[in-house]
């Protein structure tokens, strides 16, 4: 319940995870050993994740994006679910719900349910599940994803693709 200031540390203890709610709606949950601090702007909020893992339930965005920022990239959205785990070897993002773009050295990439990026080739892939393990949620961020991931293969299958068109002549 406590309210802090733009640019104050928030460090969560070595057994202790902590729940950061923005002026917008969205939720960070915070898994131990993290550190982040807060930036806004007329552009949006920015999560300047120094260390550690969270997760975000970034909510609907009016103005601007809720970005996550590291050393190593940039996490743009507008309203999703996603991790960011950051270390000495760079960072790793996961999607549970939504789109989010990830910027890094000059290049974009965007993310979609059940999608993971690594910001290193050291940094190895991990399932999602594992990622988010430490999560009060993990449970119900896990049944969401598998709920998505399988929408999406019935919408994929259900939609006739065609080949594309190679004759010019009207039918």
């Amino acid at each position: 319940g406590d309210a802090f200031r733009s640019r104050q540390v928030v460090r969560t203890a070595k057994n202790a995870g902590a729940f950061v709610r923005l002026a917008d709606g969205s939720m960070i949950e915070m898994a131990p050993r993290s550190e982040l601090w807060l930036r806004g702007s007329r552009r949006g909020t920015t999560i300047n994740l120094a260390r550690g893992n969270v997760i975000v339930h970034a909510a609907e965005q009016r103005g601007g994006r809720l970005n996550v920022a590291t050393d190593a990239c940039r996490v743009a959205v507008k309203g999703t679910i996603f991790a960011v785990n950051h270390g000495l070897k760079g960072s790793r993002v996961s999607v549970v719900e939504g789109e989010v773009e990830v910027r890094q050295a000059g290049d974009r990439t965007l993310l979609h349910p059940g999608d993971q990026i690594t910001t290193d080739q050291r940094l190895r892939a991990t399932s999602i599940e594992d990622e988010i393990a430490w999560s009060r949620d993990a449970d119900q961020h896990m049944a969401l994803l598998r709920e998505l991931t399988e929408l999406q293969r019935e919408v994929t299958k259900a939609v006739d693709v065609a080949d594309n068109r190679t004759d010019t002549r009207l039918l």
